[in-house]
Parts: C-alpha cells; sequence; structure tokens
C-alpha cells in the first residue's frame, strides 16, 4: 500500500513509497 500525497508529502511523487520512506 502507497502512501497517500495528503498523508506524506513524497507521496505526491512515489505513491507507492516503501515504509522506509519519511
Amino acid at each position: 500500500m502507497g502512501w497517500d500525497a495528503k498523508s506524506h508529502p513524497m507521496g505526491q511523487i512515489i505513491d507507492i513509497s516503501p515504509m522506509g520512506w519519511d
């Protein structure tokens, strides 16, 4: 499950970013 851009700023770039992303 990727992160939403609303939850994390990185989410807008990488929606399916791993847990390692901050």
